[in-house]
């Protein structure tokens, strides 16, 4: 699933609010449901901050539907998770998986190996780059190609500056390419994208001054979106001399 903003942010709370909301259901309201999955007896973690609980976790239709003492439950599956933490999917916030998620065969794209991790959530276009070009051809080819991961997509600041700049980078933006990029923002920003990675230790943002990040920032705080970087190399070199 492609996690664009307005959808995002209600994926990732709907599983802790059902797991906070537990404490609302009576138990003879939940004991003699049956359901596709039960998690008996796993210690608890919402996600919240909230001390972990011993419960059973109860989904039906792949939605968590309701936590608590489900002892008279009965379900197609039930796994013993006594002794084990049950969590929301971890949300891993700098993943290089999106050029194999776009371009990989069918295995690759189902990425067992993060979902065996915990992982359900990765954030992509991290130092800036993206697998393509623009954000909605980007959520096209996730959704046609099928993945096995959410995503979340990211503005990539070097995508920005090269289609705006081309091969002539290796200098400070004009006041008015970087107009032309805070319009691919924008543009990026209503397509879906959560924010704006940047990668000012590599091509091409290696050479864009600080205050052009901050302009194109700006455009994704219209948004309430995020910003995340790799960081100049702070040495007399850059790291990476290609």
């Amino acid at each position: 699933m492609i996690l664009w903003r307005v959808s995002m942010r209600f994926g990732l709370t709907r599983a802790c609010a059902c797991m906070a909301m537990a404490g609302f259901f009576g138990v003879s309201q939940l004991a003699a449901q049956s359901y596709d999955l039960l998690i008996r007896g796993g210690r608890v973690l919402d996600g919240t901050g909230n001390p972990e609980v011993v419960a059973d976790v109860a989904i039906r239709d792949g939605v968590i539907v309701a936590v608590g003492n489900l002892e008279s439950a009965i379900a197609g599956r039930t796994i013993d998770a006594n002794g084990m933490h049950v969590t929301p999917g971890f949300i891993d916030m700098h993943s290089h998986a999106d050029r194999t998620l776009y371009a990989g065969d069918a295995n690759d794209r189902a990425a067992a190996n993060l979902v065996a991790q915990g992982i359900t959530t990765i954030v992509v276009g991290p130092d800036g780059r993206n697998p393509v070009w623009p954000i909605s051809a980007e959520i096209a080819g996730y959704e046609s190609l099928g993945v096995g991961l959410n995503i979340v997509p990211m503005v990539g600041h070097g995508s920005v500056r090269g289609e705006v700049m081309g091969d002539d980078y290796e200098r400070h933006a004009t006041p008015e390419e970087v107009d032309s990029m805070k319009a691919l923002v924008r543009m990026g920003m209503e397509e879906g994208a959560w924010g704006l990675g940047a990668g000012p230790e590599y091509r091409p943002g290696r050479f864009s001054a600080t205050e052009e990040i901050i302009a194109l920032a700006g455009v994704v705080s219209d948004y309430d979106g995020f910003y995340y970087a790799h960081q100049r190399s702070q040495s007399p070199l850059p790291l990476w001399l290609t």
